[in-house]
């Protein structure tokens, strides 16, 4: 609820919320695309290293499955023509290794020279893996065995030797992109073999297949080795080079998703004042706490005495202030929440009026009912509480004739109520369909007179309506009460027909809290005359009573 309220305190602001909503999602869609974009780069980050690292795991088999070859039993002479054949057969396998040497302390001979008199002198070399039982001296210049100015690396076993080709990149995927063949030593560092120099330097601390980004360089980054590590890729892309070449993408879908999110913020303001509208807040609130029993008091032109109150409903809004009913009971209507409205009206006024002082042994208590609510059974239960314990009230049922009430249920329902103690008053008579010939069909056990007739100026038509009304209820036999009273005049000239009951109205008091009640039945007391009679010196004061 407190979020809620926060919420509704927004609505003061709504080109501020909708601004801000505009920024949140725009962010969270700028994290999203960037989360997916960062994932794309990695993944085809890893499909550079992937691609590259098959091409030497490739030359790694082929030289792997000649050293296999040439060390299978050979019983001809070396460097023989039958050796030669030999050589020159295990050559032209397919797996690119077609330049096999063969060298010892006495002869040395290649399949592509044959003999090779001056022997083969390469010096110490680059790399011993004596785990594979194999010497490397890497992108050394071939003049040594009669091919200058072209770059390979030998590999030997024994006393057979092959030539590898030097390693070239393939394609990359992004201008700008970094590459580096490097491989890794017995003391750490790291040999260069292609590609751009002193890029793994710069990321010392790789050394297993890994990804991830450079704050430094501004620059995405991956690494991977071969299956024998011999030979490890490092590759590098630059953040600029991806916005330069992604810079259409982008650029559209930057467009796409400002379009998407004011899409999203234009729904969303109409979903948040809609959720923020006064249904959806009366819905949401609607609670004991939330409605609060206001309390009018109802003279009696018989005694001179506050007889009883009606009880009339209002909604605390979120900002604390009060609603009155004509704003949310269509709102009741629609969602068919009259009955449990009828429930919590009940329920707090039983809370209200326990230690509420009236001076009549058995105060009414009008209770508003819905005519679709017009349920005896529902509402004898109901309203037990108000007739049991410690209240001791005489219960009356206000309801409003509509065509939803048909005659004979309707008559049969009220006198069902008049069994059970509970009264039943017909109200607003006079601006809804009721007809002289249908209340007395009804058997009603009062009228209340729309306060329309009362507060209509003197000598106008609705005015004179009011006494002519009065005269035709007075045949039916029921009690009456006019509402709508505001003037000492009014009261006067109400009570001099003899034919009305009670009366209602600013005049007398308007709907008030229940503090507020008891103050006022405190006032009225000390101020009323305590004749039984009710004479004009108890009318002048009430209004005084109560200002």
């Amino acid at each position: 609820m407190r979020l809620y309220k926060y919420l509704y305190s927004l609505c003061d602001r709504p080109r501020t919320v909708a601004a801000a909503l505009f920024f949140a999602l725009f962010s969270a869609s700028l994290m999203i695309a960037g989360t997916l974009f960062v994932f794309q780069v990695f993944l085809n980050l890893e499909t550079q290293l992937n691609r590259e690292i098959a091409k030497v795991d490739q030359l790694d088999s082929a030289f792997h499955t000649t050293m296999v070859a040439l060390n299978s039993h050979n019983s001809t002479e070396a460097c023989s023509p039958e050796f030669h054949h030999w050589l020159s057969t295990i050559a032209f396998l397919p797996d690119g290794i077609h330049e096999i040497l063969y060298s010892d302390k006495d002869q040395s001979c290649s399949v592509s020279r044959g003999k090779i008199p001056e022997g083969i002198e390469l010096g110490k070399a680059d790399l011993v893996r004596r785990d594979l039982g194999y010497q490397f001296w890497m992108d050394r210049d071939l003049g040594v065995i009669g091919y200058p100015g072209l770059q390979g690396t030998f590999l030997r076993e024994g006393n057979f030797l092959l030539v590898l080709p030097p390693l070239k990149a393939q394609e990359t995927w992004l201008h700008g992109q970094k590459q580096e063949f490097v491989t890794p030593t017995k003391d750490g560092t790291w040999l260069h073999r292609g590609g751009a120099a002193s890029l793994k330097d710069k990321y010392p601390d790789v050394q297993t297949a890994q990804a991830g980004f450079s704050a430094t360089d501004w620059a995405f980054w991956g690494f991977k080795c071969d299956s024998f590590n011999l030979v490890c890729v490092m590759v590098e892309a630059p953040v600029t080079g991806l916005i330069v070449a992604n810079s259409q993408t982008i650029l559209v879908g930057l467009v796409l998703m400002l379009t998407i999110v004011w899409s999203l913020t234009q729904a969303a303001k109409t979903k948040f004042l809609s959720m923020m509208s006064l249904p959806s807040r009366f819905v949401r609130t609607m609670s004991e706490d939330s409605l609060v029993c206001h309390y009018q008091p109802i003279l009696s032109l018989e005694s001179g005495e506050i007889e009883g109150v009606e009880v009339l409903v209002r909604w605390r809004d979120l900002d604390g202030s009060l609603v009155y009913p004509d704003q949310f009971l269509p709102v009741v209507e629609k969602r068919n929440l009259s009955r449990i409205l009828t429930e919590i009206v009940i329920k707090n006024a039983l809370s209200d009026l326990k230690n509420i002082q009236f001076a009549v042994e058995h105060p009414r208590v009008n209770i508003n009912v819905f005519p679709q609510d017009f349920d005896a059974r529902w509402l004898i239960k109901l309203l037990m509480p108000l007739q049991t314990g410690a209240y001791n009230f005489q219960p009356v049922v206000e309801i409003v004739e509509t065509s939803d009430l048909p005659l004979e249920p309707t008559r049969e329902a009220i006198a069902l109520l008049r069994a059970s103690g509970i009264e039943t008053y017909i109200d607003d008579f006079g601006v809804g369909y009721s007809s002289i010939h249908y209340l007395s069909g009804l058997g009603a056990d009062g009228v209340k007179l729309d306060r329309f007739f009362a507060m209509a100026p003197e000598d106008s038509l609705s005015s004179k309506l009011l006494f002519s009304a009065i005269e035709m209820i007075s045949k039916t036999g029921q009690r009456l009460v006019v509402e709508g009273v505001e003037t000492k005049a009014k009261m006067m000239s109400l009570r001099a027909t003899n034919k009305v009951h009670q009366l209602q109205g600013y005049g007398i008091s308007p709907p008030v809290a229940v503090d507020r009640l008891a103050a006022f039945l405190e006032e009225f007391r000390h101020n009323h005359d305590q004749a039984t009679a009710f004479h004009p010196k108890a009318i002048s004061e009430i209004s005084a009573a109560f200002k």
